[in-house]
C-alpha cells in the first residue's frame, strides 16, 4: 500500500465518519491498551505464556472522553465522557518471530482499511463503553518458546488523523468526535504488552504533560 494510497484511505475514514473536528485528551483519558481482562484491569497488561499454548487478549479504550461535545441544541462544546467508540487509528506492532495471531476479532461489523500493524477501522454501529471500557478487538495468541516478547502501540507512520497522535471517534455525535488517545503505558517507547515480560498499564507524570500541551 503506497503512502498516497494510504493518505487517501485516512482521509476517508475521517470524512466518512463526518469528523468536523478533534481535541486532545488530558491525563488519565483516551488511552488504549492490551490486556488480557477484558475489564481492563491495569495488572493484566502482562502473561505468562506456556509454549505452544493458546491464550487471549483485548485492545481496550480506557476512559475515553470527548473534549469538545456538542449535543445539536446550541449548547457551548464542554467535555463529555463519551458512551460509545466508532471507529480507531492506531499501529499494533505485534508481529515478530515466535508469536503467531491464530485469530482476531473486531468487537462488531466494520471494515479496516489499514493492513497488518495498521488500524485504521471503523465500525457500522458505535460501540458501547462499559464500565468505562471499550473492547475494540479480541485477539488469540501463540508462542512458541518462552522467551520474552513485548508489544507496543504507536502512531500511523506515514499520515495520522490527529498528527502525532492515535484517535478514537466518539460513536454519540457527527462533529467534533476525533479524539486523540495515548498508550497505557505511559509512552510510545514502552510497551503497553508483555509476553512472559513484566508489564503494568500506569499512568506517568511526564507523559500527562505531554499530553497537556495538546490541549
Amino acid at each position: 500500500m503506497n503512502k498516497l494510497f494510504k493518505f487517501k484511505c485516512s482521509f476517508a475514514l475521517v470524512f466518512s465518519m463526518l469528523i468536523c473536528g478533534s481535541a486532545f485528551a488530558l491525563s488519565g483519558t483516551n488511552e488504549i491498551g492490551i490486556f488480557m481482562d477484558p475489564d481492563g484491569d491495569v495488572n493484566s497488561a502482562s502473561y505468562m505464556a506456556t509454549p505452544l499454548t493458546p491464550f487471549t487478549a483485548y485492545l481496550l479504550v480506557i476512559d475515553p472522553v470527548n473534549l469538545a461535545y456538542v449535543d445539536g441544541m446550541g449548547t457551548p462544546p464542554y467535555e463529555r465522557t463519551m458512551t460509545s467508540v466508532k471507529g480507531f487509528e492506531c499501529q499494533v506492532l505485534k508481529d515478530m518471530p515466535g508469536l503467531f495471531i491464530l485469530s482476531e476479532i473486531f468487537n462488531g461489523n466494520m471494515i479496516n482499511i489499514g493492513g497488518g500493524n495498521e488500524y485504521i477501522v471503523g465500525f457500522a454501529d458505535p460501540i458501547p463503553v462499559i464500565n468505562g471500557v471499550v473492547k475494540l478487538i479480541t485477539w488469540s495468541f501463540m508462542v512458541t518458546d518462552p522467551n520474552p516478547r513485548e508489544i507496543y502501540l504507536d502512531i500511523m507512520p506515514d499520515f495520522q488523523s490527529i498528527p502525532g497522535a492515535m484517535a478514537i471517534v466518539d460513536g454519540s455525535i457527527t462533529v467534533y468526535n476525533l479524539q486523540a488517545c495515548w498508550p497505557t503505558s505511559g509512552s510510545y517507547d514502552a510497551p503497553v504488552f508483555g509476553i512472559n515480560a513484566e508489564v503494568v498499564a500506569t499512568e506517568d507524570e511526564s507523559w500527562g504533560s505531554v499530553k497537556a500541551l495538546f490541549r
